[in-house]
């Protein structure tokens, strides 16, 4: 499962589907570098990012998972992690 802008656990279709599969589901999230490269991007938007983040990885573990942050080409950590899934 690949968190992009929906980091919620609950009512999350994506997230539902990912846990009707065999076995546990790795969640991950990628922090592009397009993403942290833009000039809008401030400190605050960093800061909130990563609290939602930390939230996210908190409501994961009450279901018995948790989150994988990588930074990097989203596509490149997207296949790494399921080639190491």
């Amino acid at each position: 499962m690949v968190f992009t802008r929906d980091l919620r656990t609950r009512d999350n279709p994506a997230l539902a589907q990912a846990w009707k599969g065999v076995g546990q589901p790795t969640m991950l999230f990628v922090l592009d570098e397009q993403l942290l490269g833009r000039p809008n991007l401030s400190s605050k938007r960093l800061w909130f990012l990563s609290e939602a983040l930390q939230d996210l990885d908190r409501s994961l573990s009450l279901l018995g998972a948790s989150l994988i942050v990588r930074r990097g080409e989203w596509g490149a950590e997207v296949l790494a992690e399921a080639e190491a899934a």
